[in-house]
């Protein structure tokens, strides 16, 4: 099961956290020659200022008009950069919000429940300030402009903050990497954006960055946590339920050495989410495949470049050449190098030869999103020396042997027509990489196909025997409620909603009052709890493709 960030209305860095991004699914084989697969390609970078030594960067919609802001941490000037997209992949110069003391790494979720993105931001610097050794936490007043910052208190020198639902209670909570104490903290949401005192997680040595997402499918979010490049392993917790971890898993990232971060995503599309390490002084990244039961198979060890000072910090997965896997970008920021490598996925989580794209001094993080909204997954890094943010835009090309389909979109359990050419001997049709429920080739330039009940909105690939044709642009699945349990239920109650079209849900509502949080489990059910003063009457989910209301009432007892 993949979990969703509460409230999130865009793709954001997180979690990727969370892990769990729906990343845009491109083609890159053409159909009728042979398996032909499209090389990267960068625009020159963009620059733009920030403050002082920025060390972290994250994407996210912070001012609500429907496209990708930036946002990084400035170390040096106690300040968070704002940069808003002009809507074009161009950005406003930045707006300087005051952070904690030496603020190092920033997550972006909903954490009050009020349908925009907040920010959260780990504090590193160890002095008598009030403001250093915390997390700090600033609310979005909707409009990209931030109320002034609640701090938290956390472990010794805090490198790195995540945001997640650890507990299960439909709001989001925190979770911090203290470098200097040799631990995690978690920090849980009471339901209106403000956290508990910390409870403390042991790892092994200088906890870096933190990763979330479900790794044994249990349907709670579980913790993946970078420890020093003294020891290079990663720490991996398993959730109790509860926001209580067991005893972590520690695994070795291979012959990389330097073990400075790690994310997660489903590199080898078998439906778990695997392990990225980037390893600081074998300039390589180690990959570590999940086992579908949050055990971990061997590190592989990929290269992201050849100089003797490359130096990855930081990655970020997307798929950037249209061939619906997850490819991997690094940010390189050991001098000379100053590049950010990107590598493509095979289809099976192994990785070919990197390129490589300059940007300015010293790339110390790295995020991506389709910042200029062309369809396809543009780059950002952090620049330490350069006081600067860079943005490179995809301009990858795209070479499909689907030409269209119709409709453009509709419900799970639709049939759709599919054009284009070369389908005789079609094995596969998938819909976001979800398998039809059945398909007909009709001729060698059309298929019907039925919309499976787990899809996604995504592209539609079509697998022949030399290849995978997939769509260049996405088939989006309509949101539709099918049920809900409890039926009824006093204020707080958290309902369960089953249907389907529900990735990218931007509101839950109960008889037209919002939910008080909510958490998308999967395209096919979302978790969201009843806010006070709503009234009896039908539950609505609203996404970008429309919304959905339910046939019946949930009932509100006083």
């Amino acid at each position: 099961m993949t979990k969703y960030l509460s409230g999130s209305l865009s793709m954001t860095q997180l979690v990727h956290r969370i892990s769990l991004l729906s990343v845009l699914m491109l083609s890159s084989q053409l159909l009728g020659t042979g398996a032909v697969h499209a090389q990267f390609s960068f625009s020159p970078e963009q620059t733009y200022a920030v403050g002082s030594f920025p060390r972290s960067i994250g994407t996210g919609d912070l001012d609500g008009d429907g496209d990708l802001d930036l946002a990084t941490t400035d170390p040096s000037s106690g300040t968070i950069s704002i940069l808003k997209n002009n809507s074009d992949g161009t950005f406003a110069p930045a707006q300087a919000v005051p952070a904690g003391e030496g603020p190092q790494s920033i997550a972006f979720g909903d954490v009050d429940g009020d349908g925009d993105l907040d920010l959260a931001v780990a504090n590193y610097f160890l002095t008598a300030n009030p403001i250093s050794n915390n997390v700090s936490v600033h609310r979005n007043n909707g409009d990209g402009t931030f109320a002034p910052a609640q701090f938290f208190p956390v472990g010794t020198n805090p490198k790195f903050v995540a945001i997640g639902d650890l507990d299960n209670d439909g709001d989001l909570d925190l979770a911090a990497a203290n470098a200097n104490s040799d631990n995690i903290s978690i920090l849980k949401n009471d339901g209106t954006g403000t956290f508990s005192a910390p409870q403390n997680f042991p790892v092994i040595n200088r906890p870096l960055s933190i990763t979330v997402g479900d790794w044994d499918q249990d349907g709670d979010l579980d913790l993946a946590v970078s420890n020093s490049s003294y020891t290079n392993f990663v720490s991996v917790f398993t959730n109790n339920g509860d926001a209580t971890f067991a005893t972590p898993q520690n695994l070795g990232t291979g012959t990389g050495t330097g073990l400075r971060f790690v994310t997660s995503g489903d590199l080898d599309q078998d439906g778990d989410l695997d392990l990225v390490t980037t390893n600081y002084y074998t300039n390589d990244v180690s990959v570590l495949k999940n086992n579908s039961d949050g055990t971990f198979a061997a590190a592989q060890n990929f290269s992201v470049g050849s100089a003797a000072y490359v130096g990855p910090s930081s990655a970020t997965l997307a798929d950037f050449d249209g061939d619906s896997d997850l490819d991997l970008a690094t940010s390189n920021e050991n001098a000379p190098s100053v590049t950010t490598s990107v590598l493509k996925n095979n289809g099976d989580g192994t990785f070919g030869t990197p390129q490589t794209f300059p940007v300015s001094a010293e790339p110390t993080f790295i995020t991506s999103g389709d910042f200029d909204n062309d369809g396809d997954v543009d780059l950002a890094t952090s620049n330490n020396f350069s006081n600067s943010a860079s943005v490179l835009k995809n301009i990858t090309s795209i070479l499909s042997g689907v030409t269209g389909f119709f409709p453009t979109k509709s419900t799970v359990g639709a049939q759709i027509a599919i054009f284009g050419s070369g389908f005789t001997g079609a094995t596969a049709v998938t819909f976001n990489q979800k398998n039809a429920t059945s398909f007909t080739v009709v001729s060698d330039t059309q298929i019907t196909a039925i919309v499976p009940v787990n899809a996604s909105s995504g592209r539609i690939g079509v697998t022949v025997s030399d290849g995978i044709a997939t769509s260049s642009t996405n088939f989006g699945v309509l949101p539709k409620i099918q049920s809900f349990s409890p039926t009824q239920g006093p204020v707080g109650t958290t309902v369960t909603l089953v249907g389907s079209g529900f990735v990218g849900a931007t509101q839950v509502r109960f008889n037209n009052t919002n939910a008080r949080s909510f958490t998308v489990l999967s395209p096919n059910q979302i978790r969201a709890t009843v806010r006070s003063g709503t009234l009896t009457g039908p539950i609505t989910v609203i996404t970008p493709l429309g919304l959905t209301t339910s046939a019946t009432n949930f009932t509100v007892i006083p």
